[in-house]
């Protein structure tokens, strides 16, 4: 399989998508139906093209290399968070949705461009067996992997506890990806960081205390400085957890592992703004939010006295986890 083209099929079926959205806001039957059939058929495309994104990095990145890498991906992607709706709120107000449709599509002509143009990245080869058999394959990976599925865990139960976006004004929300910039920033000029799984545990511990800082904060000056550090936080642990899951899986099997990565730090999140609103319901939202927090924060802690994350705290950089530096140490 060759990632590259997988990625050039997904985006150019994603651009089909965005011309659709064109297509029907000129002939102007455009409607809630047209935005749900486009969110209903842009939904696996981006399944299928996220891990592959992230599984072509090793191909591509040298080991030493690969947090770095996810860093700038990560970095992308939270800026992009707070710069893209403001791009399209521009061009909606002065080109209207059409146009701003066919501009959406036009951007992908650019990535499937540069897809096509590398050079030198290596085909997987892919065991035989139909696509379920593979599926299966990645679960049982994973489930054999105690270090990947704790932090993976670790992530899912932590953002499913801590997460209080629901309750979040809609501007909090920028102050939030600010941190994640800001954090991906220093995370990204550092060339590695010294005893990872001691950060990636502080990070998601640390996060949940500033969800909870964040509810208790007694004005907005405080409320904003922990909505921050937040943002920090998470893409701390976000990056150092992709990058264990590229560095610890087999080649053939790290777009299904990252597929499982991404379905639960994905859900994660999701399943916390339900519970944190229902919790809102019942309490007042600021016990709700510190409650979560101080949760998610204690979750932390204990997934670090467990025996696959506790005996590697002392390892001293990210590479020492690659699966082959553990199979020959």
């Amino acid at each position: 399989m060759d990632r590259r083209r997988l990625m050039a099929v997904t985006q150019a079926l994603q651009m089909t998508v965005a011309l659709f959205l064109v297509a029907t806001t000129v002939a102007g039957v455009a409607g809630a139906w047209s935005i749900y059939a486009a969110a209903f058929a842009g939904g696996p495309l981006a399944a299928f093209d996220g891990p592959a994104r992230q599984a072509l990095i090793p191909s591509i990145v040298p080991n030493e290399d690969i947090e770095n890498a996810l860093t700038l991906n990560a970095l992308i992607r939270q800026a992009a968070t707070i710069v893209g709706p403001g791009i399209g709120g521009f061009c909606i107000a002065f080109l209207g949705p059409g146009a701003t449709y066919g501009i959406n599509a036009l951007t992908f002509l650019a990535v499937i461009g540069a897809l096509l143009a590398m050079t030198g990245v290596r085909a997987i080869v892919v065991p035989g067996g139909g696509n379920l058999q593979r599926v299966a394959d990645g679960l049982k990976f994973a489930l054999s992997e105690p270090l990947l599925l704790l932090a993976m865990l670790l992530d899912f139960t932590t953002r499913a506890l801590g997460s209080p976006r629901g309750i979040m004004p809609v501007f909090a929300e920028d102050v939030f990806h600010v941190g994640a910039v800001a954090g991906g920033l220093v995370l990204g000029a550092r060339p590695g960081i010294p005893r990872p799984m001691v950060w990636l545990l502080l990070a998601y511990l640390l996060e949940g205390l500033s969800n909870a800082g964040f509810a208790l904060s007694p004005n907005a000056a405080i409320g904003w400085a922990m909505l921050c550090f937040g943002g920090v936080c998470n893409v701390v642990g976000e990056v150092l957890l992709a990058t264990l899951v590229q560095l610890r899986t087999p080649d053939h099997l790290r777009g299904r592992t990252t597929a499982l990565l991404n379905m639960l730090s994905t859900g994660g999140p999701q399943s916390g703004q339900i519970q944190i609103g229902f919790l809102a319901s019942v309490w007042v939202p600021v016990s709700a939010g510190a409650f979560n927090g101080i949760a998610s924060a204690t979750v932390a802690a204990a997934f670090g006295m467990l025996a696959p994350i506790r005996n590697r705290l002392g390892v001293r950089r990210m590479t020492d986890l690659a699966v082959e530096q553990e199979t020959t140490g």
